[in-house]
């Protein structure tokens, strides 16, 4: 687990909308996908839904406020 100083180094949050996060990672010179569904979510860079990318999204303010709306509709996501 990198620490969030380290994370804010490396990854940066450029887009949002209802079903996910663009997030650029400085060190890959990719953009990591990060999808939001009713049953999880999910890096589609990683193919997975346990990252880095997926751990440095949840830092994201505006992030935490659209997985706690979602959540309220019963999705399942991290709890944030």
């Amino acid at each position: 687990m990198l620490s969030i100083l380290s994370l804010h180094l490396r990854f940066d949050h450029f887009n949002m909308g209802i079903n996910g996060v663009r997030i650029t990672d400085r060190q890959l010179h990719r953009i990591a996908d990060i999808r939001f569904k009713p049953d999880g979510i999910y890096c589609e860079l990683d193919e997975g839904n346990n990252c880095e990318h997926i751990e440095f999204a949840l830092t994201v303010p505006e992030v935490k406020e659209l997985i706690r709306e979602k959540r309220k509709e019963g999705w399942k996501l991290p709890d944030v």
